[in-house]
């Protein structure tokens, strides 16, 4: 089990920002760095983890999943894994389609759930990752830090 496997709540989301704010404040309580709105090229990654020295984007969508999809898959060019996260929600036979054919992962934020975290498909490792944009990634957590 890993860290983000182990976290819980009980709130409702109204706005993409609110899960990434409760995300955040729950994986810093349980030790895991985690950054918000780290540029990455010419996009924002919304939630970047740092877990065993991988890096783990996370992109949060209210509704939009395929959007999410799109934008999650972009940021395996700097991470080590990449996922979509949705408030807790049915799987349709579409997702489950584009996601198994994907390697960016599906959460959903359940804050009814024990540990906040769903895991419906796993990320797998990119397969894209470039060097020089997994550095620029880290050089941007770097200057969050220093913020």
């Amino acid at each position: 089990m890993t860290k983000l496997q182990s976290v819980s709540t009980s709130i409702r989301f109204h706005t993409e920002n609110e899960m990434v704010e409760l995300a955040k404040r729950t994986l810093a309580s349980l030790g895991v760095p985690a950054y918000m709105s780290v540029p990455c090229f010419s996009r924002c990654i919304d939630l970047v983890l740092l877990e065993n020295d991988k890096l783990v984007a996370v992109e949060f969508k209210l509704r939009d999943w395929r959007r999410g999809l799109i934008q999650a898959e972009h940021h395996l060019v700097a991470v080590d894994f990449s996922y979509v996260c949705l408030p807790v929600r049915e799987v349709t036979p579409k997702m489950e389609k584009m996601f198994n054919e994907s390697d960016v992962g599906l959460l959903m934020l359940d804050v009814e759930y024990p540990r906040l975290f769903k895991f419906v498909f796993p990320a797998k490792p990119s397969r894209r990752k470039w060097s020089i944009g997994e550095k620029w990634l880290r050089k941007a957590l770097e200057m969050e830090v220093i913020r």
